[in-house]
């Protein structure tokens, strides 16, 4: 066996319990959006891939107008919650520097177009969540983030770090 094999870490495989999660997560994305007075219902959605890229999916239901912003869960620095008024939270979610890639889906459009958020000026997405779940949602996706075996949370007990 060579000396790469033994540092390297498992493949990321996720299960139930990280769908469980991504689920709760999602349903507080849902609820954060739904107190908006608008025509047309916003749509707001996380995901996690098995390379462990991140997407943050926001829309509108009718115009089918879209962004997503995606990057990768190891360039996740810090997550902080930011209560506003109107009872609206905010959980920041701050990366590394031009490490989020933005792509914006317009109606009529048959292929996303690079926004040119990549050039290294966005480094944070915004997930919004009913202030009063703003702890639960900051709970489920420092899970997500464990589940995914990441290294940048200083608790993790070593079978989550891959180690």
């Amino acid at each position: 066996m060579s000396a790469d094999s033994l540092h390297s870490s498992p493949p990321f495989i996720p299960g139930p319990a990280l769908y469980q999660q991504l689920a709760i997560l999602n349903g507080l994305l849902i609820l954060g959006l739904s107190d908006k007075k608008s025509e047309s219902q916003q749509i707001q959605h996380l995901s996690l891939d098995q390379q462990q890229h991140i997407t943050l999916f926001r829309g509108s239901s009718q115009s089918r107008f879209g962004m997503a912003f995606r990057f990768h869960r190891q360039d996740v620095e810090q997550i902080e919650g930011l209560t506003l008024e109107g009872g609206r939270g905010h959980l920041l979610l701050h990366t590394r520097p031009g490490a989020i890639q933005s792509l914006t889906f317009m109606p009529g459009a048959t292929a996303a177009s690079d926004t040119g958020y990549n050039g290294g000026t966005r480094n944070s997405v915004d997930l919004l969540v009913p202030a009063k779940r703003l702890e639960q949602a900051e709970a489920a996706l420092i899970r997500i983030f464990r589940m995914a075996g990441s290294t940048w949370y200083p608790d993790l007990p070593p079978h989550w770090r891959g180690d």
